[in-house]
């Protein structure tokens, strides 16, 4: 098995090298079989080409029927491989597995599998059934696996799966965080749900919850979509007073407010606003730029501006003026 295994590694044949590697483990039982897939696993996703996503999904399920731990790095090609394949809750089964191991998600990774899961409410069920399966049967349930959970209700957005996963948090052992709230208010501002939001706000200050700054953004949303735009900017003067700086969802909240009031856009502060901004972030979204220019130039020649239009000023007129300004 294992010549005719370095004969198909060479050949590049995925079906007879894990037909190989699958006679090998059953001769072998449970020894080396962690190199041996750890060797495929690591040649397959380091390939200049695009990786075979179906073999990286084998390997990793051959991986969990052997309770092979695989390396922090392989476990995200792993996951980037299932995402691709739309195999979302097994997704999930491997996050899980590699929170137990140690490991951690990336904010990115963590995005795409909620959103992946958010498609279809029933995968959503299926997650938090892997989380009570694995609470059955003794194992540690991380709290990011069961926040992961919450922010899939969010993005569907169903405010009574999101809060009754919360409630069932005791059962498995956990008590929420502030990412488990953060959650929560996603879903209700996703929800447009601003009584449960504020009554959520207010437990969090009852058990001594801190916010973050994405606790702050869910603050400036919940208050820009109720018509507080006032409210909005006093939770984003609280979270620099806090010496945390403000997401860019949260700068790209109040620039636009400034941009489409009427009858004339507050140019000044929008433009304040946009170097509070850089100076915070590294990387500023161009349309949000051009927008804000835009708006400080209509100010500055007492014309009107309108908001959106990434046009320059003498690119909406027709004739040779137009042309040089193409040009």
């Amino acid at each position: 098995y294992d010549r005719m295994l370095q004969h198909f590694v060479r050949l590049d044949h995925a079906e007879g090298q894990l037909r190989c590697l699958e006679g090998s483990l059953e001769l072998q039982g449970g020894a080396d079989a962690g190199r041996k897939i750890g060797y495929l696993l690591r040649q397959e996703l380091e390939r200049q080409e695009q990786p075979s996503l179906p073999k990286v999904a084998a390997l990793w399920a051959l991986a969990e029927r052997r309770g092979v731990e695989l390396h922090r790095r392989q476990m995200t090609g792993v996951l980037y491989a299932l995402m691709q394949l739309d195999r979302h809750v097994d997704a999930f089964r491997a996050a899980l597995r590699a929170l137990q191991q140690g490991g951690d998600l990336s904010p990115r990774i963590g995005e795409l599998l909620s959103t992946g899961l958010s498609r279809d409410p029933s995968h959503v069920d299926d997650a938090y059934y892997e989380l009570e399966e694995e609470a059955k049967r003794g194992g540690a349930v991380p709290l990011k696996a069961a926040n992961l959970v919450v922010l899939s209700c969010a993005r569907i957005p169903d405010l009574d799966r999101a809060f009754a996963t919360w409630a069932e948090l005791p059962k498995l052992g956990l008590s929420p965080d502030i990412e488990t709230y953060n959650a929560l208010l996603s879903t209700c501002v996703r929800a447009r749900e601003f009584s449960s939001a504020r009554r959520l706000l207010n437990r969090m200050e009852a058990e001594g919850v801190g916010h973050n700054a994405t606790t702050y953004e869910h603050r400036v949303a919940l208050h820009m979509m109720s018509g507080e735009p006032q409210g909005a900017f006093v939770v984003y003067r609280e979270c620099k007073d806090a010496e945390l700086a403000p997401p860019q969802g949260m700068y790209h909240a109040l620039i636009n407010h400034h941009l489409r009031r009427k009858p004339r856009p507050n140019a000044a502060a929008a433009a304040e606003l946009l170097e509070e901004m850089k100076a915070d972030h590294t990387r500023v979204n161009m349309n949000l730029q051009r927008n804000v220019a835009d708006a400080v130039a209509a100010v500055a020649e007492d014309r009107e501006f309108v908001f959106g239009n990434r046009r320059g000023p003498q690119e909406g007129a027709r004739g040779p003026a137009s042309n040089l300004a193409r040009a």
